[in-house]
């Protein structure tokens, strides 16, 4: 054994561990694998423990250069001989933000907590083992029981049990199993979205233990595998164990075939154990989850930077200031200081250079102290409370409800609203995210005849098509209607066929469409099972598509009932009988599905004794391996393929071929001398293969619909209005992909070209970019190009030398299809066009292998759909349909980001309104860093007098309504370009605040320069009722001008603005009051100015300089506003001219947006594209073959009570 590698205790606290280049595992041996300090099964997607929530939150809180700067001045109050203001006004404020944000992002981590500790906390049966001691010392054997636990205390190295329906807690490779030859099913959903099963099985070996506590206690196996990586197909594994009997250790080995991953659930299986390999967070879907990380804004980056260019603009005013101080100092200094009115320190014996340059040194910072409100410390604290608002908004906005799964939308993060707003390209996953992965048969064409129906071929343009291709399509009923099936006892309502003619055809036992149906029930490697729950038939398959045919098949009466290894049964319905004749075949070979292949047959000996062949596969593979006296249905076919095409349907050709005894002996002698082949044996097998599948009769072609969420293309056709490219990453195969890519209208035959990179090694994927990159350039720019890869191909394209191609090529393409991405590829696709274009990205799946990606993003959104819920823990954003992300960007978005702009510009105008009043008072006091206002207005600006208002406007305003922003998405792209806010307007918004100070001072200073508050009997040219003269229009004009910046007024809106101006009076008269001067504490700032409120508010001159004032300074911006909007209108404007003249014409906005029209022109090499339905990975044929398989019989009295219809 390998020496015990030291853990570092720090380490160990931070969740590291120790790395090996192979997994050393002992069953039931806790003792042996602890010292490898592998990871528990508690898994954690929080950002914070208790532990480093205070230091971790506060070091990103200090991220945001505000929060730095304020401790700084912070600590420069704490100094008295530069501090002319109390340190309790900046105290206050700092702690009330950090807290603020302190609590706010602990309350979001708690959610992440409860969640973890739902999934932690989940009960799963493990085998406890004991040794009891003998008499004489010695260990006596093993014994066990299960017993419950909770996930996180399951490790490596545990036997644990599962039955049916049970999520997989950990990756386990399975000891046995209920079934027989320890075979088990499982759903991937929570892992890759899709729900058809998939088959595991156990090894021969540890199969024989069963469910025996006593022999799995026994279990001492020592296991070797790889190291835990993000993987999910391959896993590599050995073990030694001696088993019971034998004398000696024997070696086995074990693949992915016989391993569970985490997140997968247990299907059709009563029971299995399995040992635990990989827990927590070294199993393979988190090892694809990536590392969580702290989330920015774009417009959080970029105040950031703005705060900074304030700090320099403060730093150069106060060095101004500090200069002129200094000359003052010089030039008149003395003269105070004889006069008594500002004497010197008594160690000041003479006015020196050295004086003049400390007192200048000191006022540099008393200066910067007073005008520190250039940068505001609510700043960031009104932006948490905009951005909570407005993901409360997201949150109960009933449009994102979706009924169906009682699903409302939910903004996990309260951090990103206005980044929705920014958003220029879409990545998604395709099963599950933009299908429902629900397939269903709704076309097929039988001896060159068409059956089926489908909404679409109600459009006027439905016989226009047919004109086009030259093919006969059936009159369209005036309505589609299901067939009525009710007499079908073995009816599937899911899918429903809308077609009468076909089911007649069948009743009157056309011998083409029996033969069609016969070859559906008959050519796949489904495996039939008795639903114990519900006694109804149940299909397990590996792809839903070939589970679609055969519910077809039996939903039109001809049912695959019965499975042996070596026989299957169906039962044909007679109409004339109204009974189910069952028909027995032999099964003499099952020639599988793989990728190269493209087709799948069976060959199988009749009730009657003749031996035929039934294959279905893609149109090219089986057309060129028809017979010659098919050729004219084969071209009648082919015309009929691109009509299914055109609906983006998955089409499938379907041929059989008659064979004689001794053509079947001769071609099943070849068959065994290859399959019995050591060397080049899958190669052997396809030239077998080849030999039988040749001069076949077509029967004709299957159609079957994937069926999209509702509004996929409309919504897609939005986003690509909006400027939003979207790329679709998905590990299905290339032709599934690229045919849901035309039903989407993700890809349209209106493109130019559609370039498939699929080369194999880097110098075929570099070729093939350079040739697309080449027609790109000499395009025009009204071509339109689509751009498809494959996963192979992408490893090479997305390494150094290929990345900055790929990109160029892409950049210029419309659409963008990657197929069979794995999760890391996926993750790392997003990354690369995040960094090298630097733009705004957002990720959308719903799946576990959707993680990555999904983090890795700017905005992560997650389908919260009716399997798994791996991808909402990881998002952002989560809802339960596609279409919703329409309303998430274009509304949500746009609003969250037009908000957050105006609140900024406003923001930053209002302090430098505010803070500039300070930098002109000081050409009347020497720059000796005397505030103009009163220490408890600096402190309550911007909490009482300006907030309310501008943290309204930035939840609520809106300049267009939702549904003029759904009827023009090209409003979005303000936000993708930064139009609202950028440096252009924040300097502007700078400029403005500094005038409007300017004007206003110098009209109040105008007012006491000839001292004009005078004629009470009062002396009113003080400092003070120069603060009152001059507080009251600069509270009245900063709240005025937002009120001209909202343009969404509510009754609220009017309180809180009007609020905030009228609060200035009470503040006024509570601060000049006597029983404040009389009651205030002496470490408060005094209160000396007792009844000067009433003495000036009662003075008319107050109220004519105040309204002079707020006229100067706001009459002006409103007139450059309405010049600017008529001679210079922005697509906003034009769309709030028609909102008003929609509003006072009383027009209703009908806005019901049109499923997007089918596609009437068709590609030059339409079948190219035409994908074709069939299983992602191999089928069931080799379970099948060797008898691998529970033997199925569906056993069911027949139910005559609903004849079928004439």
């Amino acid at each position: 054994m390998k020496s015990q590698k030291k853990m570092n205790p720090i380490l160990w606290l931070l969740g590291k561990r120790p790395t090996y280049q192979r997994r050393h595992i002992r069953a039931n041996n806790h003792h042996y694998n602890i010292q490898w300090n592998y990871f528990g099964n508690s898994i954690t997607t929080s950002r914070y423990n208790i532990i480093t929530f205070l230091p971790k939150n506060l070091f990103e809180q200090f991220q945001r250069v505000a929060n730095i700067y304020f401790t700084v001045l912070l600590i420069l109050q704490l100094i008295p001989q530069i501090s002319s203001l109390t340190p309790i006004t900046t105290i206050l404020p700092l702690l009330f933000v950090l807290g603020t944000t302190l609590i706010k992002d602990g309350v979001d981590d708690l959610f992440r907590h409860v969640s973890d500790y739902k999934i932690n906390n989940r009960l799963v049966k493990v085998l406890q083992v004991t040794q009891e001691t003998l008499e004489d010392g010695t260990l006596g054997p093993a014994t066990g029981t299960f017993v419950q636990k909770k996930w996180k205390h399951v490790i490596v190295g545990d036997i644990i049990k599962l039955k049916r329906d049970d999520f997989i807690p950990a990756d386990l490779f399975i000891i046995s199993s209920s079934e027989p030859n320890s075979l088990c099913y499982i759903e991937t959903a929570e892992l890759d979205g899709e729900t058809n099963l998939k088959v595991k099985s156990a090894l021969i070996e540890t199969a024989e233990m069963e469910d025996d506590e006593a022999s799995l206690s026994k279990f001492d196996g020592e296991f070797t595998t790889e190291p835990p990586n993000n993987v999910l197909s391959r896993f590599q594994g050995s073990f030694k164990w001696k088993r019971e009997g034998e004398d000696q250790l024997q070696h086995y080995s074990f693949n992915d075939d016989n391993v569970l991953l985490r997140g997968c659930r247990v299907r059709n299986t009563r029971w299995l154990n399995g040992l635990v390999v990989f827990a927590g967070h070294d199993t393979k879907v988190h090892k694809n989850s990536g590392k969580i990380r702290y989330k920015r804004t774009r417009l959080d980056k970029a105040t950031n930077y703005y705060v900074f260019a304030i700090c320099i603009i403060l730093l150069i005013t106060v060095s101004l200031v500090t200069i002129g101080n200094g000359v003052w100092e010089w030039l008149y200094g003395q003269y105070f200081d004889k006069s008594g009115y500002l004497p010197y320190d008594q160690d000041v014996i003479n006015l020196n250079v050295v004086h003049t340059a400390f007192t200048s040194f000191l006022n540099f910072f008393s200066n910067l102290i007073i005008l520190n409100t250039f940068i505001p410390i609510s700043l960031y604290v009104s932006i948490e409370f905009i951005r909570l608002g407005q993901s409360y908004l997201i949150s109960f906005d009933h449009k994102l409800y979706y009924k169906k799964l009682n699903t409302r939308a939910r903004a996990r993060t309260t951090t990103l609203s206005e980044e929705l707003g920014n958003i220029e390209y879409v990545f998604s996953d395709k099963t599950g995210t933009l299908t429902e992965n629900i397939m269903t048969l709704v076309k097929c064409s039988i001896g060159g005849k068409l059956y089926g129906f489908m909404a679409s071929d109600l459009d006027d343009d439905y016989k226009g098509c047919g004109e086009e291709l030259g093919i006969e399509l059936p009159p369209p009923p005036s309505r589609i209607k299901k067939v009525d099936l009710s007499w079908n006892e073995y009816e599937d309502p899911s899918k429903p066929f809308f077609d009468k003619n076909l089911l007649t055809a069948l009743h009157n036992k056309d011998k083409q469409a029996l033969d069609l149906f016969t070859a559906l029930a008959v050519c796949h490697t489904i495996l039939p099972e008795n639903d114990e729950e519900t006694d109804k038939l149940r299909y397990n398959a590996q792809s839903p598509d070939e589970e679609a045919l055969v519910i077809a098949a039996r939903n039109l009466g001809v049912v695959f009932a019965e499975r042996s290894s070596n026989s299957l049964s169906i039962k044909v319905y007679n109409a004339d009988t109204q009974e189910y004749e069952v028909e027995k075949m032999e099964v003499l070979a099952i020639l599988d599905f793989d990728n190269v292949r493209k087709r799948m047959s069976v060959i199988v000996r009749l009730a009657t004794g003749e031996i035929r062949l039934y294959c279905k596969g893609a149109d090219n593979v089986i057309f060129e391996r028809s017979s010659q006296k098919s050729q004219e249905l084969k071209d009648t076919i082919s015309r009929q393929l691109k009509f299914f095409a055109k609906d983006g349907l998955r089409t499938l050709v379907v041929a059989q071929k008659d064979l004689s005894q001794t053509e079947f002996d001769e071609w099943s002698e070849a068959h065994t001398q290859a399959n019995l082949s050591l060397e080049e044996r899958d190669e052997k097998l396809s030239e077998v293969y080849e030999q039988i599948e040749r001069d076949m009769v077509l029967l004709g072609a299957t159609a079957i619909e994937d069926k999209l969420q509702d509004g996929v293309p409309e919504t897609i056709a939005s986003l690509a209005e909006a400027n939003i490219k979207l790329w679709v990453l998905t590990g299905d195969k290339q032709e599934t992909a690229i045919n849901i890519g035309f039903s989407a209208h993700i890809l349209t035959n209106d493109m130019r070209n559609i370039f498939i990179i699929e080369g194999t090694c880097f110098e075929d994927v570099e070729r093939e970019l350079k040739t697309a990159q080449a027609e790109l350039k000499s395009a025009i720019k009204k071509n339109r190009f689509g751009f498809v890869i494959s996963g192979s191909s992408l490893k090479f394209a997305l390494d150094k030398p290929l990345s900055e191609l790929f990109l160029r090529v892409t950049s210029l393409c419309q659409a963008v299809i990657c197929c069979r991405v794995t999760p890391l590829q996926k993750s790392t696709i997003v990354t690369l066009v995040k960094n090298a274009k630097d733009v705004t990205t957002l990720a959308i799946g719903d799946g576990a292998n959707d993680v990555g990606m999904i983090q890795a993003a700017h905005i992560g959104v997650g389908i919260s759909g009716r399997e798994g819920q791996q991808a909402v823990l990881a998002s952002d954003f989560s809802f339960a349909q596609f279409r919703f992300l329409e309303r998430l960007l274009l509304v949500h978005g746009r609003w969250s980001y037009l908000r957050m702009a105006k609140f900024l510009r406003y923001f930053f105008y209002k302090n430098f309104a505010f803070t500039w009043c300070h930098v002109w008072y000081g050409f009347f006091n020497g720059f000796s860093a005397n505030a103009v206002f009163e220490p408890y207005y600096i402190a309550l600006y911007n909490l009482l007098f300006t907030s309310t208002p501008v943290v309204l406007m930035g939840i609520l305003d809106q300049d267009v309504t939702d549904q003029y922003l759904l009827k023009y998405p090209r409003l979005y792209i303000a936000g993708q370009k930064g139009i609202l806010f950028n440096k252009y307007s924040f300097f502007f918004s700078l400029l403005k605040g500094a005038i409007i100070s300017l004007v206003l001072f110098f009209i109040c200073f105008g007012s006491f320069y000839y001292n004009i508050y005078q004629g009470t009997g009062w002396e009113t040219d003080t400092a003070f009722y120069f603060f009152l003269a001059i507080t009251f229009p600069l509270t009245a004009i900063v709240n005025i001008q937002i009120g001209f910046d909202m343009e969404y007024w509510t009754f609220l809106a009017f309180i809180v603005n009007i609020g905030s101006i009228l609060v200035w009076f009470p503040y006024v008269l509570i601060i000049t009051s006597f029983p404040l001067y009389t009651a205030a504490p002496y470490w408060l700032s005094g209160f000396p100015f007792v009844f000067s409120a009433e003495l000036v508010l009662g003075n008319t001159t107050f109220w004519l300089n105040s309204c002079l004032a707020i006229a100067v300074c706001i009459l002006p911006m409103m007139m450059f506003r309405f010049l600017y909007r008529d001679i210079k209108p922005s697509l906003a404007d034009d769309v709030q001219k028609e909102m008003t003249k929609d509003r006072v014409s009383k027009t209703p906005l009908i806005f019901i947006r049109e499923k997007i029209a089918k596609q009437k022109t068709f590609p030059r090499d339409a079948l190219r594209f035409a994908g074709y339905a069939f299983s992602h990975e191999k089928g069931f044929g080799d379970l099948i073959t060797t008898n691998r398989f529970k033997q199925s019989v569906y056993k069911k009295k027949s139910v005559r009570e609903n004849p079928p219809p004439n």
